[in-house]
């Protein structure tokens, strides 16, 4: 074997090993690093993601994302690096923001006008389950003629 193909060999395996590894770990495990990655300003205690985690199994919240989606979100989050060369960069931007969006919901992030002090989980956000917290949403205001 010459020293070449021995080098070329090693980075295939290498890169095959690392590729691999990436599609054998859940999505979850993804999502809860690419949550923690985006809001790493936040002071975000551990016990939420693993709350909003197992309400998400539950209520397969993730069946939004089909497998394709999910492999983008996989591979741009594992190859951050190669972002100006694999395609589809501006949906893994749209994807994560939705994941980030939905976590952000979920907690009381807004609700106390962004202040990180205390951010709590309060659910998943559900509009049949949750009320609406838009202070203008009941227009009955408007009969009171």
């Amino acid at each position: 074997m010459t020293r070449r193909r021995f080098i070329i060999l090693s980075l295939i395996s290498f890169l095959t090993t690392w590729i691999g590894f990436s599609f054998l770990v859940s999505f979850n495990w993804v999502v809860r690093r690419l949550i923690e990655h985006s809001l790493k300003d936040l002071s975000v205690e551990g016990g939420i993601f693993k709350r909003i985690l197992n309400d998400c199994e539950k209520q397969n919240h993730w069946r939004q994302f089909s497998l394709t989606k999910k492999i983008v979100i996989r591979i741009h989050f594992y190859f951050p690096f190669l972002s100006g060369v694999i395609p589809y960069h501006h949906k893994y931007l749209h994807y994560k923001n939705i994941i980030v969006g939905d976590f952000l919901m979920s907690t009381n992030y807004f609700f106390n006008g962004q202040r990180t002090d205390s951010i709590k989980y309060m659910g998943l956000p559900n509009p049949y389950n949750r009320f609406c917290s838009n202070p203008f949403s009941d227009l009955n205001f408007l009969n009171n003629d």
